[in-house]
Protein backbone atom coordinates (compact mmCIF):
# COMPACT_ATOMS: atom_id res chain seq x y z
CA UNK A 1 0.00 0.00 0.00
CA UNK A 2 1.37 3.45 -1.14
CA UNK A 3 1.59 5.74 1.45
CA UNK A 4 0.62 9.55 0.66
CA UNK A 5 2.71 12.21 2.29
CA UNK A 6 -0.19 14.48 2.46
CA UNK A 7 -2.65 12.20 4.33
CA UNK A 8 -0.21 11.49 6.90
CA UNK A 9 0.36 15.62 7.75
CA UNK A 10 -3.99 15.59 7.31
CA UNK A 11 -4.33 12.71 9.90
CA UNK A 12 -1.50 14.08 12.24
CA UNK A 13 -3.12 17.29 13.10
CA UNK A 14 -6.49 15.87 13.81
CA UNK A 15 -7.02 16.32 17.32
CA UNK A 16 -6.55 12.49 18.34
CA UNK A 17 -3.70 11.72 16.41
CA UNK A 18 -2.16 15.10 17.83
CA UNK A 19 -2.68 13.78 21.44
CA UNK A 20 -1.40 10.53 20.63
CA UNK A 21 1.75 12.00 19.54
CA UNK A 22 1.79 14.49 22.60
CA UNK A 23 1.05 11.01 25.10
CA UNK A 24 4.25 8.87 23.02
CA UNK A 25 6.83 12.33 23.30
CA UNK A 26 5.65 12.12 26.96
CA UNK A 27 6.53 8.14 27.04
CA UNK A 28 10.02 8.48 25.32
CA UNK A 29 10.72 10.91 28.64
CA UNK A 30 13.47 12.72 26.40
CA UNK A 31 15.70 15.46 28.15
CA UNK A 32 17.84 18.32 26.44
CA UNK A 33 20.57 17.39 24.66
CA UNK A 34 18.92 13.40 24.29
CA UNK A 35 19.22 11.80 21.24
CA UNK A 36 15.84 9.83 19.69
CA UNK A 37 15.39 7.73 16.26
CA UNK A 38 12.32 7.82 14.53
CA UNK A 39 11.57 4.67 12.56
CA UNK A 40 9.29 5.20 9.54
CA UNK A 41 9.88 8.45 10.09
CA UNK A 42 7.68 9.63 6.68
CA UNK A 43 7.80 13.33 5.66
CA UNK A 44 9.26 14.77 9.18
CA UNK A 45 5.92 15.11 10.89
CA UNK A 46 7.95 13.86 14.54
CA UNK A 47 11.57 14.39 13.79
CA UNK A 48 10.50 18.27 13.91
CA UNK A 49 9.00 18.40 17.05
CA UNK A 50 11.72 16.00 19.04
CA UNK A 51 14.04 17.63 17.61
CA UNK A 52 12.71 21.07 19.23
CA UNK A 53 12.02 19.00 22.87
CA UNK A 54 15.92 17.54 22.87
CA UNK A 55 17.46 21.06 21.34
CA UNK A 56 20.41 21.57 19.69
CA UNK A 57 22.66 19.82 22.14
CA UNK A 58 20.65 16.89 21.17
CA UNK A 59 20.32 14.68 18.11
CA UNK A 60 17.36 13.68 16.15
CA UNK A 61 17.63 10.42 13.42
CA UNK A 62 15.09 9.77 10.90
CA UNK A 63 14.77 6.05 8.76
CA UNK A 64 12.34 5.26 6.45
CA UNK A 65 12.53 3.22 3.38
CA UNK A 66 11.34 5.56 1.11
CA UNK A 67 13.56 8.15 -0.75
CA UNK A 68 11.00 10.66 -1.43
CA UNK A 69 9.77 10.75 2.50
CA UNK A 70 13.22 10.91 3.42
CA UNK A 71 13.80 14.05 0.41
CA UNK A 72 10.48 15.77 2.04
CA UNK A 73 11.70 14.96 6.01
CA UNK A 74 14.82 16.85 5.16
CA UNK A 75 12.79 19.48 3.79
CA UNK A 76 10.53 20.14 5.95
CA UNK A 77 13.68 19.82 9.11
CA UNK A 78 15.32 22.31 7.04
CA UNK A 79 12.61 24.91 7.00
CA UNK A 80 11.88 24.52 10.67
CA UNK A 81 15.16 25.38 11.98
CA UNK A 82 16.28 21.81 12.89
CA UNK A 83 18.23 20.39 10.45
CA UNK A 84 21.38 21.27 11.73
CA UNK A 85 21.07 18.08 14.49
CA UNK A 86 18.50 16.56 12.66
CA UNK A 87 19.79 13.88 9.48
CA UNK A 88 16.84 11.70 7.85
CA UNK A 89 18.77 8.48 6.45
CA UNK A 90 17.38 5.78 3.62
CA UNK A 91 16.63 2.45 5.40
CA UNK A 92 14.97 -0.60 6.11
CA UNK A 93 13.86 -0.83 9.47
CA UNK A 94 15.01 -4.48 9.84
CA UNK A 95 18.82 -4.00 9.55
CA UNK A 96 18.82 0.19 10.70
CA UNK A 97 22.35 1.02 10.13
CA UNK A 98 22.87 2.81 13.71
CA UNK A 99 25.36 1.38 16.40
CA UNK A 100 23.94 -0.80 19.24
CA UNK A 101 22.83 1.20 22.48
CA UNK A 102 23.23 4.64 20.63
CA UNK A 103 20.74 6.37 21.43
CA UNK A 104 18.45 7.44 24.35
CA UNK A 105 14.69 6.51 22.63
CA UNK A 106 13.25 5.05 19.60
CA UNK A 107 9.97 6.03 18.07
CA UNK A 108 7.81 4.69 15.49
CA UNK A 109 4.32 5.10 14.61
CA UNK A 110 2.24 3.04 12.25
CA UNK A 111 4.89 1.64 10.43
CA UNK A 112 4.47 -1.99 11.69
CA UNK A 113 1.16 -2.55 9.90
CA UNK A 114 2.85 -2.09 6.51
CA UNK A 115 5.56 -4.75 7.18
CA UNK A 116 4.88 -8.89 7.35
CA UNK A 117 4.86 -10.06 10.77
CA UNK A 118 8.11 -11.42 10.80
CA UNK A 119 9.65 -8.40 9.74
CA UNK A 120 7.78 -6.56 12.12
CA UNK A 121 9.51 -8.74 14.60
CA UNK A 122 12.98 -8.19 13.44
CA UNK A 123 12.09 -4.04 13.13
CA UNK A 124 10.79 -4.09 17.07
CA UNK A 125 14.25 -6.00 17.77
CA UNK A 126 15.99 -3.52 15.89
CA UNK A 127 14.39 -1.03 17.76
CA UNK A 128 15.26 -2.43 21.22
CA UNK A 129 18.75 -2.80 20.25
CA UNK A 130 19.78 0.69 19.28
CA UNK A 131 18.59 2.07 22.22
CA UNK A 132 20.80 2.15 25.54
CA UNK A 133 20.19 0.29 28.33
CA UNK A 134 17.01 2.22 30.33
CA UNK A 135 16.83 4.03 27.28
CA UNK A 136 13.13 4.06 26.00
CA UNK A 137 11.06 2.38 22.86
CA UNK A 138 7.20 3.89 21.88
CA UNK A 139 5.46 2.20 18.81
CA UNK A 140 2.35 3.43 17.97
CA UNK A 141 0.25 1.02 15.50
CA UNK A 142 -3.31 0.77 14.41
CA UNK A 143 -5.84 -2.28 15.05
CA UNK A 144 -7.86 -2.32 11.47
CA UNK A 145 -9.98 -5.08 12.79
CA UNK A 146 -11.75 -2.36 14.74
CA UNK A 147 -12.39 -0.14 11.84
CA UNK A 148 -16.26 0.62 12.58
CA UNK A 149 -18.28 2.68 9.80
CA UNK A 150 -22.05 3.65 10.55
CA UNK A 151 -23.97 1.66 7.18
CA UNK A 152 -27.54 0.83 6.50
CA UNK A 153 -26.20 -2.83 5.56
CA UNK A 154 -24.06 -4.11 7.99
CA UNK A 155 -22.88 -6.80 6.93
CA UNK A 156 -21.82 -5.32 3.49
CA UNK A 157 -19.66 -2.87 6.36
CA UNK A 158 -18.01 -6.03 7.72
CA UNK A 159 -16.84 -7.32 4.04
CA UNK A 160 -15.64 -4.00 3.64
CA UNK A 161 -13.67 -3.47 6.40
CA UNK A 162 -12.44 -7.29 6.09
CA UNK A 163 -11.24 -6.41 2.12
CA UNK A 164 -9.45 -3.32 3.66
CA UNK A 165 -7.50 -5.35 6.40
CA UNK A 166 -6.52 -7.71 3.48
CA UNK A 167 -4.28 -4.60 2.11
CA UNK A 168 -2.18 -4.37 4.97
CA UNK A 169 0.41 -7.11 5.52
CA UNK A 170 -0.02 -7.03 9.48
CA UNK A 171 -3.34 -5.07 9.84
CA UNK A 172 -4.03 -6.15 13.31
CA UNK A 173 -0.58 -4.82 14.57
CA UNK A 174 -2.03 -2.53 17.18
CA UNK A 175 -3.43 -5.28 19.28
CA UNK A 176 -0.09 -7.40 19.35
CA UNK A 177 2.35 -4.01 20.62
CA UNK A 178 2.52 -5.09 24.18
CA UNK A 179 2.77 -8.71 23.33
CA UNK A 180 5.96 -7.80 21.14
CA UNK A 181 7.44 -5.36 23.00
CA UNK A 182 7.66 -7.87 26.03
CA UNK A 183 9.13 -10.34 23.98
CA UNK A 184 12.10 -7.92 22.54
CA UNK A 185 13.10 -7.69 26.13
CA UNK A 186 11.59 -4.12 27.24
CA UNK A 187 10.20 -3.76 30.69
CA UNK A 188 8.33 -1.30 32.58
CA UNK A 189 5.42 -1.65 29.79
CA UNK A 190 2.71 0.91 29.86
CA UNK A 191 -0.24 0.80 26.88
CA UNK A 192 -3.29 3.00 25.67
CA UNK A 193 -5.76 3.09 23.36
CA UNK A 194 -7.23 5.53 21.52
CA UNK A 195 -10.23 5.92 18.99
CA UNK A 196 -9.41 7.90 16.12
CA UNK A 197 -12.86 9.04 14.59
CA UNK A 198 -12.54 9.70 10.65
CA UNK A 199 -14.26 12.18 8.74
CA UNK A 200 -15.69 10.67 5.50
CA UNK A 201 -13.17 12.18 3.31
CA UNK A 202 -10.55 10.35 5.03
CA UNK A 203 -12.75 7.14 4.72
CA UNK A 204 -13.48 7.63 1.15
CA UNK A 205 -9.32 7.84 0.77
CA UNK A 206 -8.85 4.65 2.38
CA UNK A 207 -11.75 2.78 1.21
CA UNK A 208 -11.90 3.72 -2.12
CA UNK A 209 -9.06 1.91 -3.22
CA UNK A 210 -10.33 -1.31 -1.23
CA UNK A 211 -13.73 -1.43 -2.25
CA UNK A 212 -12.23 -0.91 -6.18
CA UNK A 213 -9.88 -4.12 -5.29
CA UNK A 214 -13.16 -6.32 -4.11
CA UNK A 215 -15.22 -5.64 -7.45
CA UNK A 216 -12.46 -6.71 -9.59
CA UNK A 217 -11.63 -9.59 -7.37
CA UNK A 218 -15.71 -10.73 -7.25
CA UNK A 219 -15.42 -10.11 -3.17
CA UNK A 220 -18.07 -7.03 -3.36
CA UNK A 221 -19.93 -6.94 -6.45
CA UNK A 222 -20.78 -3.87 -8.68
CA UNK A 223 -24.09 -2.86 -7.33
CA UNK A 224 -23.20 -3.49 -3.81
CA UNK A 225 -20.10 -1.39 -4.24
CA UNK A 226 -22.80 1.84 -5.86
CA UNK A 227 -24.80 0.64 -2.71
CA UNK A 228 -21.61 1.74 -0.51
CA UNK A 229 -20.91 4.83 -1.40
CA UNK A 230 -24.15 5.99 -2.60
CA UNK A 231 -25.52 5.42 1.71
CA UNK A 232 -22.13 7.02 2.72
CA UNK A 233 -22.78 9.57 1.23
CA UNK A 234 -26.10 10.09 1.70
CA UNK A 235 -25.19 9.87 5.28
CA UNK A 236 -22.55 12.34 5.13
CA UNK A 237 -25.21 15.17 3.50
CA UNK A 238 -27.53 14.33 6.62
CA UNK A 239 -24.79 14.80 8.99
CA UNK A 240 -25.31 10.97 10.08
CA UNK A 241 -22.18 9.81 8.93
CA UNK A 242 -19.38 8.24 11.38
CA UNK A 243 -16.46 6.13 11.22
CA UNK A 244 -13.72 5.15 14.25
CA UNK A 245 -10.61 3.16 14.05
CA UNK A 246 -8.18 2.40 17.39
CA UNK A 247 -4.47 3.59 17.63
CA UNK A 248 -2.57 1.46 20.33
CA UNK A 249 0.40 3.11 22.09
CA UNK A 250 3.12 0.60 23.76
CA UNK A 251 5.94 1.96 25.65
CA UNK A 252 8.75 0.29 27.16
CA UNK A 253 12.63 0.88 28.75
CA UNK A 254 15.77 -0.89 27.71
CA UNK A 255 16.48 -3.30 30.75
CA UNK A 256 19.51 -2.02 33.08
CA UNK A 257 20.91 -2.22 36.41
CA UNK A 258 20.57 0.31 38.46
CA UNK A 259 23.18 3.32 37.77
CA UNK A 260 23.31 7.65 38.60
CA UNK A 261 21.58 7.71 35.00
CA UNK A 262 18.88 5.52 35.71
CA UNK A 263 16.07 8.01 35.42
CA UNK A 264 12.56 7.27 36.94
CA UNK A 265 9.92 5.24 34.93
CA UNK A 266 6.95 6.55 31.98
CA UNK A 267 4.58 8.45 33.39
CA UNK A 268 1.46 6.59 34.95
CA UNK A 269 3.73 3.52 34.58
CA UNK A 270 0.96 0.91 34.48
CA UNK A 271 -0.92 -0.84 31.78
CA UNK A 272 -3.80 1.39 30.76
CA UNK A 273 -7.03 0.22 28.92
CA UNK A 274 -8.72 3.48 28.73
CA UNK A 275 -7.83 6.46 26.01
Amino acid sequence: MRIDPEYLRRTAASPVVSAVKQRSYELLRLREGDSVIDVGCGPGIDTVPLARIVGPGGQVIGVDADPVMVAEANQASYEAGTGSFTRHILAEATALPLDSDGSDACFSERLLQHLPWPAAERAVAEFVRVVRPGGSVVVVDTDWATLSIAAPDPFLERRVVAQHTAAFPNPYSGRYLPAMLRRAGLVQLTTQTHALPLTYEATEFLLYPTVRAGVATGVIAWSEAAQWWRSARDMRDHSQFFAQVCLVIAAGCAPHQASPRERPGPPDDRTDGHA
